[in-house]
C-alpha cells in the first residue's frame, strides 16, 4: 500500500517550483541589480579617493617647504627679469646680441638672478650684450662672493 499521505506531491511539483523560485529570484534581482551596480560603483570611488587621498597628503614641513621655493625662484625672476629690463635700453644699433653664447647667457643669469639690490642691477645690466664676452672672462671679471 502506498503511503500518500501528503496532499501534494512535492517530486511532481519540483522542477517547476524550481523554475518559478529562480523566475522569482531574476525578476527580484533584476528589479535591484542597477541599485546594486551603482552601490559597487560608490563603494568603489569612495576606496579609490581614500587612496588617492593618502597618496597626496603632504606634510606641513612639505608644504612650507613648497612655498619657500616658490617665493625664492619668483624673487630670482624678478631680479633676471629686472636686469634684463634695464638692459634693453642700452641696446645699440652696432650690438649683435646673435653673437652671444647660449652658454653665457645662462651662466649670465644664473649669476644675476641673486641680484636684488637697484644698484647692482644696474651695474648688471651694463654687462655687454654685443657679444664680446666669453664665459670665461666673464667668471674673471664678475667674481662676486656668492
Amino acid at each position: 500500500m502506498e503511503d500518500n499521505t501528503s496532499l501534494i506531491n512535492i517530486g511532481e511539483l519540483s522542477k517547476p517550483a524550481t523554475v518559478l523560485v529562480e523566475k522569482i529570484s531574476d525578476a527580484v534581482g533584476g528589479i535591484f541589480k542597477p541599485y546594486q551596480i551603482v552601490r559597487v560603483a560608490k563603494a568603489e570611488a569612495q576606496a579609490d579617493r581614500v587612496r588617492v587621498e593618502s597618496q597626496i597628503e603632504i606634510s606641513d614641513i612639505q608644504r612650507r617647504a613648497f612655498r619657500r621655493f616658490l617665493d625664492e625662484e619668483g624673487k630670482k625672476q624678478k631680479n633676471i627679469e629686472d636686469i634684463t629690463g634695464k638692459a634693453l635700453p642700452q641696446l645699440e644699433e652696432n650690438s649683435k646680441p646673435d653673437e652671444v653664447e647660449n652658454d653665457w647667457i645662462t651662466n649670465f643669469f644664473d649669476k644675476c638672478r641673486l641680484i636684488s639690490d637697484d644698484e647692482m642691477q644696474g651695474l648688471w645690466s651694463r654687462v655687454s650684450w654685443r657679444g664680446q664676452f666669453t664665459r670665461n672672462l666673464f667668471q674673471e671679471n664678475c667674481k662676486f662672493p656668492f
